[in-house]
Order: C-alpha cells, then structure tokens, then sequence
C-alpha cells in the first residue's frame, strides 16, 4: 500500500482533477472492458470518493479540491470566453468532508459534443493550486482520466515550468497505469503527436498505430504527454484505476504523533538519567460511539449531512428503596461491594485511603540474565522503547553504555515502574536492542506479580515414546512449512489491516452516503487478507495432503454446549514414570547435579547419595520439601507419580543406611500435612503403593510394627474433618464480629 499511504501522508494541498469528457463514459472493446463493468468515469468517482473518504477518517487537515473537465459547465477564473472552456472547479481547497464526497459522486459526463482541452485543464488545476497555498506547502495534482480527450502542446513549455518551478507533483491514474521511464529518449525534441508511435506501451500498438480507433490512437498520445512531461523533470507518479481502488480499500486511521513521557531512571538514590519512553506498538481500536437523537423526518429525507443536527442523549438515573420503594437522593447511597454473602460498604473517603499511594518513578531494582524474562511472562497490551532525550547527548552516551553492557553480558535491568502518582506500581524489565547495528534502544516489558501467574502444568508433548515422530513424519512437517513460507524468507509481504476497524469504517461511510440503505456484506477482498494467500495454498497443497497420509487422523467430536477445560482429561495414575520410554535419556550427568530439582527429584536425590552418602539425613529432609512442592502445585493427579517415586527411593536409602528415624519423621510428618491440606487422595496412593514406615524388623531404629499399623491409619475421618473446618469458620466469624 505504499502509493497510498504517499498520497494520503505526505500532502498539504491536493487538488483532483477528473476527466468528464464523451471518452470516460463510453465503452470501448479495444481495451478490454465489457458493457457490464464500470467506465472509466464510474471508476475516476470511486477513486476519488475513496481518496477523500481516507482523509475524513484519517482526520487530516490538508485541503483538497475538485476539478472536473469535459462538462457542460464552465467555472473557472482563467476562462476567456475561447479557452478553458468546460472547466469546472466544483470545490475550492477546503478539509475533507463528506458535501465533496456528494460533490463527487453527482459529477456526470459531458456531452459527445462537449470537449475540454487536457493541458487547460491541467493549467487551471496548477493555478488553483498554487493560488490556494503556500511556497512551503506540499501539493499534488491528482489527473484521473484515461488521457483519451484531446490537447493542443502549444503552452507546454510553461506548464513545465509551471510544475517545475512551484513544486507541484503530478499523480496520473489512468487505465493501466504508465510506466514513464519508458519513453524514447530521441523523441524529447519532437512534437507529442510525432513521437506517438516510438512510445507507445506494446509492439502490437506501435506496429498497428495507423490502423488503430480515434480513440485509442489519443490515448497512446496522452500517455506520450505524460511521459514527456516526467522527462523535462516535472515529478510524475502513475498508477492504474484497478490497482489503486484496491488499495484504497481499506481506510486509514488519525496518525499518532509520538509523545514522550519523561522521567529519571534512577540506577540510585543518588544517580539517575534522564530518559523518555515512547509506544512502539499498540492495539488500535476503533473510535468510541457518541450516542444523540435524530428525528425520524431528518433520518427519511435520507440527508447525508446529520452530524451537529441532533440533539445529545441525556441519561437520567433514579435509586429507589427495595423495602417501600421510595426513590433515594444520590447523597443518601454509599457504594457497596459483595464478597460472597456478605455486603462491604465503602465510603468514598474509604475508597481513597484504600488506593496504593505511590511516586512516579523508574526505579532499578537490580540485575537478572535475560532468561529469567521469557516470552511466556509478557504482560501489557502494548509494547514501549526506552531511549535517551533528543540533544541530550550525555544521557545518551551513558544510556547506551548500559545498553552494550547489558547486551554484552546477557542481563536486562529489573526496574519498578510507577507511571504517576494515582497509578499502581508495576514491574517491567528492560532489554536492550539493536536493530541494523545502528538503532539501539531498551524494550520496555511488563513482567509478572505473584498473583498473575498461573502454575499449570501441562504433560510433555515428548515425553511418551508413542509420541515421538518417525523420519518420515518430521520430513513431512519440514516440507509443509517450507511450502507455506511467506514471500520465500518467512515475512508476509505486507501487514494486513484489521477487518473489524475496516468493517467499522465501511459501514459508517456508507450510512452517512445513504442512510437508509442496508449495509452490505464484508468486502471478499477485506476477508482475504487473513485467509491463506492462493499462492501458499497452491504450492502446499501436495504437503498437505503428504502429511495427513503419514500422520493417524481421527475426527474427534465434542458434544455440543460442553467446554473443554483444560484438566478434563486427567493422567492415568496407573502409568507409572518408569513404564514410559522417554524419547531422549532425562537423566543429567552426575557432576551436574548440585540439588533436588522439580523435574527428575528422585533421580537427583539417588546422585547425591551416592556422591555425598553423609548427608542422606539433610538430603532426605529436602526431598520431603520437593514433595509437598510438586503436591501443592499438582493440577489433580499429574504429579502423584513422581511423589511416589521419590518415597520409594528415600525409604530405600534410609533402610540401607540404618537412619529409619529421618525417614519415619518427614512421613508422618508428610502425613498431616497431606489430612491438613485435602489430599487424602494422595495418601490413599501411599497406601495402595504399600510404602509404609519402617519397622524394627526392617533396621535397628526402626518402629514397632503395631505403631506402624496404627500410624498408616487415618487419625482424622472425613466428616470429623468437615465438622471440625465448620466449627473453625463459625468462630472465625464470631471473633470478627466481636
């Protein structure tokens, strides 16, 4: 969409000059178009009507004017009573709005025997111009014609100079766009209509230039004009109805000037750096609805121009009491907020002095390696840069010091931010970056509080060997997404535009064109920009179909108005750790193990042993740890397994080192735990797994076995255990009361 955004962004002052001539409205077989499409003058309007419609949304303050040619009416201020006739200048320079949009859209052909002269035009163009500017402005002339109305060259040196020397650029959209660089370099010297066959943009034309319609020969001299013109250096840029239309498609959005938010990064409370963080990227949504009152009448009469006519909705709320239905003064109510069965009533004094009151501030609270900031704990809806002050060549330098330092020893700085006084403080990390060597920045990253995290966890994709792909599954793969690489290097050629702001827009515009009409559907070619692109589709279709011939699909249907929460389908417990083929050996080498880990904790539990045998007393204590651990973090029953497999191997170690008491100890001390906690589930585990205390007869420090028997047995049943948590909650409450 770059011809777009180049007209739309970089102009001041752009006047549109549309060809109205016999030629536009007429149907000619030799360029291809059928009866049943548009002419050239309905493609001219809707170029233009879209044109101005991207200002209107875009909120641009440049002034835009209309010039039709080859009307029946003639207004302008240069006509003679002899030339510059038919010249109609229907708008002045004024801002985007949609009385030139209607302007536009009521513009017709001018009669078979009505002619305007397409230099004159584009004089009168360049004069209303310049006339209705400043030397500082940025203009465009914008020509939408098929260049097939007629010219006299005698002026062309002025209007040259005339481009030339006010700084005017010309945009020509026309049938098939120009290539302007094509022009014979001999011709330049000759008249327009000489140098028409040399120029002429294919071989078949220029053979047959003789043998051609009228009109078709006027064309091939209007495009030779255009081209001329861009070699004398009159910058030229060209483009096609067809081309242009669909880039106009979609609606551009206000542009957003950057603004700094300024403050000091405090790597002390004596040394900070003054600093600004700017919105690198952010979510755009679309503009919020103001409701007001139309009449029925205004809305009928279908006038376009509605807006200021109606009346602002004004909202009027009443409270009444529920017991006798009396209606409440707002002076009478004090806000309230139900947390369970109970009703909290708060103050607007009570709400103030619960707020956390804190400082704007960008304070460092020290160092981490970058791994400890992974792409799965980003938070924030937007994404920030942090840099330097512009001219402020000393808070640079030491900025980018820290910057190469950071990015040199692999670490981001762990700063708190607080944006102002009335904002809760958060934690953001700073990353530095350089983009092409030369641009360099900090990444600014919202990270995590304790409450929002989520301790899931998920079973390994890999981690069963009935799972592990063969060769020719990951070959498959490999060749699919090779197939769907976009643009050959994995980047989309160009970022789509969100359909639903897009959406949005098109049905604003076309309720203000036409209130009463029914808004059409979504546009194929908006709702293709995120569907797969047809040349992607074409060249992975063979991949496609390679890989679900390699790969055991089933088609799983689930029932209808139920959700699939994650959970639903829990782990057999039945499976055992032991009994699964792993893909890939999990056990660490020994000289790295140096503590109990959450992922092999009974593995690395049995190296330490044997690497420290003295310490099974410490060690043992730090398994039990590990094993309430993995417990309180379990979804259901995912880590069950692993917790049975780590009281096997301490109890085993505690039997062969005769220190039964360090593990009767932690197990019954396990065992409350588990009742305190509700995981009787688990407890029934250890004794369906058989994995009891150890007795007397198992080591010398063991237990009797009449205390084991009766240790294994629950001390708390159930219902004892629900009354007992009733009665606890029943005098919590009472003692809040009091």
């Amino acid at each position: 969409m770059h011809c777009v955004n180049y007209i739309i962004m970089s102009t001041n002052k752009l006047c549109l000059l549309i060809d109205a001539n016999h030629a536009m409205s007429s149907h000619f077989g030799d360029d291809g178009m059928d009866n049943d499409q548009p002419n050239h003058l309905q493609l001219a309007i809707e170029c233009a009507t879209k044109l101005i419609e991207r200002k209107i949304f875009a909120e641009s303050p440049d002034k835009i004017a209309i010039i039709v040619f080859g009307c029946d009416e003639t207004n302008n201020d240069m006509h003679d009573g002899e030339f510059y006739k038919h010249i109609n200048i229907v708008r002045p320079l004024t801002t985007s709005c949609y009385n030139i949009v209607d302007a536009v859209r009521s513009i017709q052909s001018g009669g078979s025997t009505v002619s305007a002269d397409l230099l004159e035009a584009l004089v009168v163009g360049l004069d209303l111009i310049v006339q209705g500017s400043a030397s500082n402005d940025s203009r465009q002339l914008i020509l939408l014609s098929n260049l097939r109305s007629p010219f006299s060259d005698d002026n062309f040196d002025d209007i040259v100079s005339g481009f030339v020397d006010q700084n005017v650029e010309l945009v020509v959209v026309n049938t098939t766009g120009i290539k302007v660089n094509e022009l014979d370099k001999n011709s330049i010297n000759k008249d327009v209509n000489e140098a028409s066959c040399s120029t002429s943009k294919s071989s078949d034309i220029t053979n047959n230039y003789h043998n051609l319609k009228p009109e078709i020969r006027q064309q091939v001299k209007g495009e030779n004009l255009i081209k001329k013109l861009h070699e004398y250096c009159v910058s030229t840029v060209c483009y096609s109805f067809s081309n242009l239309i669909d880039e106009l498609l979609v609606y551009d959005i206000k542009p957003v000037k950057p603004t700094a938010w300024k403050v000091n990064l405090e790597l002390s409370p004596d040394f900070s750096i003054p600093a600004c963080r700017y919105v690198k990227t952010k979510e755009s949504r679309p503009k919020t609805w103001k409701k007001q009152c139309l009449t029925a009448d205004s809305v009928a009469v279908g006038d376009s121009q509605l807006a200021g006519s109606g009346d602002s909705v004004v909202y009027n709320r009443t409270y009444t009491s529920a017991d006798n239905e009396e209606e409440l003064e707002p002076e009478q109510l004090v806000k309230g907020y139900r947390y369970g069965n109970t009703l909290v009533p708060f103050s607007q004094e009570d709400e103030q002095s619960m707020k956390y009151q804190s400082m704007k501030c960008f304070r460092v609270l020290g160092y981490s390696k970058r791994d400890t900031a992974p792409r799965h704990l980003w938070l924030g809806d937007s994404a920030y840069i942090l840099t330097a002050p512009i001219g402020d060549r000393s808070s640079a330098a030491i900025l980018s010091a820290l910057l190469h330092t950071l990015l040199e020893l692999d670490l981001v700085a762990i700063v708190k931010f607080c944006y102002s006084t009335a904002s809760s403080p958060r934690l953001v990390a700073l990353t530095p970056v350089i983009e092409n060597n030369s641009n360099s920045y900090f990444s600014v990253i919202q990270l995590p509080f304790l409450e929002d995290m989520r301790s899931y966890q998920f079973p390994s994709l890999s981690a069963i060997a009935r799972q592990q792909p063969a060769e020719h599954q990951l070959s498959a793969i490999d060749n699919l997404i090779n197939s769907m690489l976009m643009d050959g290097t994995g980047k989309p050629s160009e970022r789509p535009s969100n359909p639903f702001i897009q959406r949005i827009n098109h049905a604003i515009s076309q309720k203000i064109i036409d209130p009463q009409s029914e808004i059409g559907p979504v546009d194929e070619k908006l709702v293709s920009q995120l569907n797969t692109a047809s040349e992607i589709r074409e060249k992975s279709e063979r991949s496609v179909i390679k890989v679900q011939s390699v790969f055991d699909l089933k088609l799983v249907s689930q029932e209808k108005g139920k959700k699939a929460l994650w959970g639903d389908t829990p782990i057999n417990p039945s499976v055992r750790d032991d009994q699964i083929s792993p893909i890939v050996d999990s056990r660490k080498p020994a000289e790295s193990v140096k503590e109990i880990g959450s992922i092999t904790p009974h593995q690395d539990f049995i190296t330490l042993i044997e690497q420290y045998p003295d310490k099974l007393t410490q060690l043992s204590d730090d398994l039990f740890i590990m094993i309430k651990r993995l417990l309180a973090d379990s979804f259901g029953t995912h880590s069950y397994s692993k917790c049975i497999d780590c009281l096997i191997a301490t109890r085993k170690a505690c039997v062969n080192a005769i220190k039964a008491k360090s593990f009767n100890d932690n197990f019954i001390e396990l065992k409350q735990w588990l009742l305190a906690n509700n995981k009787e589930d688990f407890w029934n585990r250890i004794v369906n797994e058989s994995i009891i205390l150890i007795s007397i007869s198992e080591c010398s420090d063991g237990i009797r076995n009449e205390d084991v028997n009766e240790l294994m047995k629950s001390s708390i049943d159930k219902e004892d255990t629900l009354a007992m948590s009733d009665e606890e909650d029943v005098n919590d409450l009472l003692s809040m009361m009091e």
